[in-house]
């Protein structure tokens, strides 16, 4: 092989490492995410109640989740909904378990109790340990 094949092998390698190892520690560090954030993974459900803020900017949607298997997971979950800005919902609760069925009662107008959680639909958001 000659000199300057050579080089370009080494190259190709280096070039190859050299992107490979970034991309696999951030694939790692999603999933970190993903796990530690389990309110970004989850969706659907059987919706049990709509409730709009009393400033009519908000929406909050409540959801009874279910996922198969031989524990039969169950629990609530719940979305808000800027009405003003047309945003994407956003998952605000999520609870595994629980016998209660649940309401959102509106303390004021950006804050709602589910289920005895005080959650400011701004910033707020609460999963059960």
């Amino acid at each position: 092989m000659t000199r300057k094949r050579k080089l370009a092998v080494a190259a190709v390698i280096v070039f190859t490492v050299v992107l490979t190892i970034p991309l696999v520690f951030l694939l790692v560090e999603y999933g970190i995410y993903l796990y530690n954030n389990p309110l970004l993974s989850v969706s659907g459900g059987e919706l049990l109640e709509t409730s709009v803020s009393p400033n009519g900017r908000w929406e909050v949607r409540i959801y009874s989740i279910s996922g198969g298997g031989a524990a039969g997971v169950f629990g609530t979950r719940a979305e808000a909904k800027d009405l003003k800005q047309k945003r994407e919902t956003r998952n605000i609760f999520l609870q595994v378990g629980g016998s209660i069925r649940p309401h959102a009662k509106w303390i004021e107008a950006n804050t709602v109790v589910i289920l005895g959680k005080k959650i400011d639909v701004r910033t707020d958001s609460y999963v059960s340990p």
